[in-house]
This record gives C-alpha cells, structure tokens and sequence, in this order.
C-alpha cells in the first residue's frame, strides 16, 4: 500500500568509519573440501540521534565482534531508531529525528569472544 503525493523530508545521516582492522582471508584445502574463513575483529560504535523537539542529543554506543561490520552496524541502528519510531515502544511521545551521526572503529584485535561449537574428541 502506499499514497502518491509529496515526499517526507530526508533525515540526515553522518557515518565515520575508521577501518583499523584489515581483514585477512585464510584459505585451506583438504583432502576433502576447501574451508574460508575471514578473522573477526572488534567494531566499536558510537550514536548520535538529534531531534527537532529538544536540543538535547541521544548518545548510545554498542561494541560487537564481527568480520562483517556492515551488518552489525545496520542491525544495532534498526533496534536504536526503531526505539524511536516505533509508536508503541517510544515513551519519550513525540520524538521527530532530526539528524543521526555514526562513528565507527574497526579494531584489529578482539575485545570479547563467544563459543559458536565445542567439539570433543575422548576416546574410551
């Protein structure tokens, strides 16, 4: 469903992305198959969301490991704006975003880690 007519004003946003971390692809072959995988390091945003209501500034920020910083960064912007657009969850009331600024550092090293699979190999 959509309607015809004016278009809404564009909401400005400002991304500073610092890529210290350049990431290595490794690549080995088996007897068996050929594995890739690409080395995770740490993604350190901050957020700036300024509204036409206040002069006051939201700042959050989020760390994430990740060898895809795209897709961190998009997901943790959809749940902080959504926080704010999202009838239901804005207590705030009306909150008109005026302008989002980003900036994000890719850190060469990882700051915090999680188990993804243990295998283990006991022999009786």
């Amino acid at each position: 469903m959509g309607e015809l007519g004016k278009l809404p004003p564009m909401i400005p946003v400002k991304v500073a992305y610092h890529p210290v971390n350049s990431q290595q692809l490794v690549a080995a072959a088996t007897l068996d198959a050929i594995r890739s995988e690409v080395s995770a390091g740490t993604i350190e945003a901050h957020v700036e969301i300024s509204f036409k209501e206040t002069d006051e500034v939201y700042t959050q920020s989020f760390r994430s490991i990740t060898p895809d910083p795209y897709e961190t960064v998009l997901a943790n912007m959809g749940i902080i704006v959504q926080s704010f657009t999202n009838i239901l969850a804005n207590g705030a009331g009306r909150a008109t975003i005026d302008e989002v600024n980003i900036y994000i550092a890719d850190l060469p090293y990882i700051l915090h880690t999680e188990i993804k699979d243990i295998i283990s190999s006991i022999r009786r």
